[in-house]
């Protein structure tokens, strides 16, 4: 009724609504671990927390990082996430990079980008600058080379051990880290060695830095030659994870000679004489043959006798003896004051195999036995002296021209007489 007061009329219902302050979406922080990536590294783990500041409930529809502003060089792959983010909430995306081999290499900003609509009024909201942002440094690929191999010394004998040594370097001044957890040497002809080529050593290898192996390589029990001529390793790209192969070989190969041992033998004893008088001196050589391939180096050489009634002093020859090759040591020897039978038995040296420098022994005496009589010397007494004083002429005295009637050895008669006319003075 038009005519009715206003105020005596009231609604039958109500309603009522909440008024919110609109949805506000912001990225308060972008966050990864890693501080350097590799070119080509997949899967490196980056998060974006996003808090919705408003009062009204966000329903979140796009999300992405990007790097130094841009997409370029990198695949995002966005995890699950609740689209609807209340007011006042905080949710946390993760997103799965993949650094492309071609993406550029240095220092990177990561941020990120959100946008979404007010679930009440479908406003806009939109944040495209991170409170807080993360970096990497992008680097190359870890990129090894074998810059040089060595073996010391390169002439050994069997079963002796040499130094082998790798040298590898990490090229690039931007590559990333290599981790070394294992190493080996690859030789031309294994067979020959024994032992050694493998070893489990840790080493960390910066951009541009070389870093050097050695091996103690322990060579088997037969000769011949054998080459050094790589090395691989179990190495890693400390960022990425991933097997670092050896790119390159610039190093020469190294040549290694492998030797039977020395070997020691004596051939023949021989003496000047074998019937002596005491105290009387004559020679004695001993023939040794080298029977190994290896060089011998001898320094002093001693005579071995049966017993002391010969003496012989010690040589100091330094005298190198080659594989195959025989040599001989001719010593001094002085008969004793005894008389009887000495045997000249052996021989005792001081020498080493050139190669190893290991002491050696005789390995074998196939050389007989030599037997020297001592003997007394030979001793003579005038028992008798008759003079031919019948003929005695006129320019002759009578007992000037002697002639010994009797010839006798005295003592033991152990060396035998030369008996001559003798001339005796008169007295």
């Amino acid at each position: 009724d038009p005519t009715q007061d206003a105020s005596d009329v009231a609604a039958t219902t109500t309603d009522s609504w909440t008024v919110l302050t609109p949805a506000n979406l912001a990225i308060t922080a972008v966050d990864t671990t890693p501080n350097y990536v590799t070119q080509g590294q997949t899967s490196v783990a980056v998060t974006m927390s996003v808090t919705n500041t408003g009062g009204a409930t966000a329903n979140i529809d796009a999300l992405n990082l990007d790097f130094n502003g841009s997409l370029t060089g990198y695949a995002v792959t966005t995890g699950a996430y609740d689209g609807a983010l209340a007011g006042g909430a905080t949710t946390t995306i993760a997103f799965t990079v993949d650094v492309d081999a071609a993406a550029p290499l240095g220092l990177t900003t990561i941020d990120g980008a959100v946008s979404g609509a007010d679930a009440n009024s479908g406003a806009v909201t939109i944040d495209g600058d991170a409170a807080i942002v993360d970096q990497w440094t992008v680097q190359a690929p870890a990129n090894l080379v074998i810059t040089a191999l060595a073996a010391s010394p390169t002439q050994v004998s069997t079963g002796q051990s040499f130094q082998a040594t790798v040298t590898v370097q990490n090229v690039g001044t931007a590559a990333a880290t290599i981790e070394f957890s294992d190493e080996s040497l690859v030789f031309s002809n294994g067979g020959l060695i024994a032992s050694g080529t493998t070893q489990a050593t840790t080493v960390t290898l910066a951009a541009n830095a070389s870093s050097s192996f050695t091996f103690t390589v322990v060579s088997g029990a037969s000769s011949g030659v054998t080459t050094l001529t790589s090395a691989t390793f179990s190495a890693t790209d400390t960022n990425s994870g991933l097997p670092v192969p050896v790119n390159a070989n610039n190093a020469s190969p190294k040549t290694i000679t492998i030797q039977g041992k020395a070997s020691l033998s004596i051939t023949a004893i021989s003496a000047s004489a074998t019937q002596v008088s005491t105290s009387q001196m004559f020679t004695s050589t001993v023939t040794v043959q080298n029977t190994g391939e290896a060089a011998i180096n001898f320094t002093i050489e001693n005579l071995v006798f049966s017993d002391g009634n010969l003496t012989a002093p010690q040589l100091n020859q330094t005298v190198t003896l080659v594989g195959g090759d025989t040599v001989g040591f001719e010593f001094s020897v002085t008969a004793g004051a005894a008389s009887g039978v000495t045997t000249i038995t052996s021989a005792t040296f001081t020498a080493v195999d050139a190669n190893s420098l290991n002491g050696l022994v005789v390995a074998s005496n196939v050389a007989s036995p030599v037997s020297v009589l001592v003997q007394q010397p030979a001793a003579i007494r005038i028992l008798s002296l008759r003079t031919n004083s019948d003929h005695a002429g006129p320019d002759r005295h009578p007992g000037r021209d002697v002639r010994h009637q009797q010839r006798r050895s005295l003592g033991r008669a152990d060396a035998g007489l030369d008996l001559r006319p003798v001339l005796l003075e008169r007295w």
